[in-house]
């Protein structure tokens, strides 16, 4: 099977262990600044709020890291 990039940007985020897609963002996305801080302090926001996930993980209720969601890890 072949996909074309804008089909792979386009896709949904999805769970590289379960391959279901991930839950959508509760919060905003952060903004820059704050996605640099993430990537230097290890520890990151989940997309629904919760504070200290892997950068690579998900929170307790599923929802991945910002660098995650947005394709930066």
């Amino acid at each position: 099977m072949t996909s074309n990039l804008s089909d792979l940007i386009n896709e949904t985020p999805r769970d590289l262990l379960t391959g279901e897609p991930y839950p959508e963002p509760t919060e905003p996305r952060p903004d820059d600044a704050e996605i640099e801080a993430m990537l230097f302090d290890r520890a990151c926001t989940a997309t629904d709020g919760c504070e200290g996930v892997d950068p690579d993980g998900t929170c307790y209720h599923g929802h991945p890291s910002w660098l995650l969601r947005l394709g930066i890890l």
